[in-house]
């Protein structure tokens, strides 16, 4: 038993990009604020990132089904093939999990987007912004079905957290809003890791357009190619952040300034200076973004139905640009951006409040 005054929690996001390691940051940054133990377990790139942000916490290797993407445009193919996949990791998770409650002696787990990490032992919270999942439409036959199988696992949590305002006032449109019997939501509003942009000085020199590449092979390598490629025509200053394993120091070629990964300060700096922000539509990026309030030109990972809507539905309430990754057309999104207008910020407590709440659970036994 843990002999600890404190509850220890093990956070784990899922390895598909760096957006679910990202987004979980405020959360665990929240968790030491209020005294807990945290323990993360990750694999790959999110495991990286979540050690470089935390190097003091405990680390426990916890691999997660990485998707796989096509060259491509169309996944459905790929996709299908890999559900049986996605199924078996399912299931290895969810027992893994109970070595490592036991061995660990864990009171709560933070799953984000993994379907098998809840325990009896434990008090388990999921973490998911698709609560109503997009297919392609190749197999657009199997939606509702695979909804109602993932509805049915998340009432398996005790609670499921989505960060997100309710529908209608909401990023995420029709992926966020409460589908029917889900009785364990909770809205925590927003995550972003950067808070407070204002302490960075303004006249600082620094890059104009700024890229922050993501999400799985090969489509991140394709869209790094293509935008090289378009962004030497343009005649600004330029940084890549290429969004792998790799060093922290910025590097040039061909008049691009390029960097692997950076910490959340370092990207912070960057993002709070930068005149543009280019990026994939995934979620994460979308929440950033919005608290920022950055204009910015979203590219949708081609046969990604989730990104492509996102894409599709801020681009329609004014927030972002789309563009194809097919057809850039960067002169004429970069006109566009002169029309984007934001919301006015609405902030709440809602994380803080959820999180002083699980203190009270039951612990390990």
């Amino acid at each position: 038993m843990n002999s600890g005054q404190k509850k220890r929690v093990l956070v784990a996001p899922l390895n598909w990009g760096l957006g679910h390691a990202a987004r979980i940051i405020p959360i665990i940054k929240l968790l030491i604020e209020q005294e807990f133990d945290v323990i993360i377990g990750a694999y790959g790139r999110s495991g990286e990132l979540l050690k470089r942000e935390f190097p003091n916490l405990k680390y426990i290797e916890f691999p997660s089904y990485s998707i796989e993407y096509s060259t491509c445009n169309k996944q459905t193919i790929k996709i299908l093939f890999q559900i049986p996949a996605i199924l078996f990791w399912t299931l290895k998770e969810h027992f893994r999990l109970k070595k490592i409650v036991r061995k660990h002696y864990i009171s709560i787990v933070i799953s984000d987007h993994r379907y098998g990490l809840w325990n009896k032992k434990t008090y388990n919270i999921f973490l998911i912004h698709q609560l109503n999942m997009r297919f392609p439409k190749g197999v657009r036959i199997f939606e509702n079905l695979f909804n109602k199988l993932q509805h049915y696992v998340i009432r398996k949590y005790n609670e499921c957290w989505v960060p997100d305002f309710e529908f209608p006032d909401n990023l995420g449109g029709e992926l966020t809003r409460q589908p029917r019997g889900i009785m364990n939501l909770k809205y925590t509003g927003p995550l972003s890791r950067f808070k407070d942009l204002s302490i960075y000085n303004k006249n600082e020199r620094t890059y104009e357009i700024l890229v922050v590449l993501s999400g799985p092979e090969p489509q991140r390598t394709i869209l790094e190619d293509k935008l090289v490629k378009e962004l030497q025509e343009i005649k600004k200053t330029v940084l890549f952040v290429r969004g792998v394993v790799g060093q922290d120091e910025i590097y040039a070629k061909e008049g691009i300034h390029y960097v692997d990964m950076l910490t959340s300060d370092k990207l912070g700096k960057y993002l709070a200076l930068a005149e543009c922000v280019i990026c994939r539509s995934g979620y994460t990026s979308v929440m950033d973004l919005y608290l920022l309030q950055k204009k910015a030109i979203l590219i949708p990972t081609p046969g990604q139905p989730e990104q492509e809507y996102l894409a599709w539905w801020l681009d329609s309430k004014g927030y972002f640009i789309k563009t194809e990754q097919d057809k850039l057309l960067f002169e004429n999104a970069i006109k566009r951006l002169q029309s984007v207008k934001f919301p006015e910020l609405n902030y709440n407590d809602a994380l803080l409040c959820l999180v002083n709440k699980i203190s009270s659970k039951t612990a390990y036994m």
